[in-house]
């Protein structure tokens, strides 16, 4: 059998010492970055699907007028319409 010492040689003589302030100070800074990095795309997605959103419905409207107009044309008597 080996020796009591054998058994501890793997641990560190000192405990880990707590992180320092700086260590701690860099960590929120980064964390608020991606927090910032994750709430700027959220806004681009939501502004794109406003966006998208908008010009689907300028598209629905723009083709309700065209047919409104189409339909305008046909729906007065062959007489009435001035060629």
């Amino acid at each position: 059998m080996g020796e009591w010492s054998d058994y501890f040689e793997d641990f560190p003589e000192e405990a880990p010492q707590p992180p320092s302030a700086e260590e701690i100070a860099k960590a929120k800074h980064e964390a608020d970055i991606k927090a910032m990095n994750a709430d700027a795309f959220a806004l681009i997605a939501e502004t794109k699907r406003k966006a998208q959103a908008a010009e689907e419905q300028q598209k629905e409207q723009y083709l309700d007028s065209t047919v409104e107009e189409n339909n305008v044309g046909q729906s007065l008597p062959a007489s009435t319409v001035n060629l």
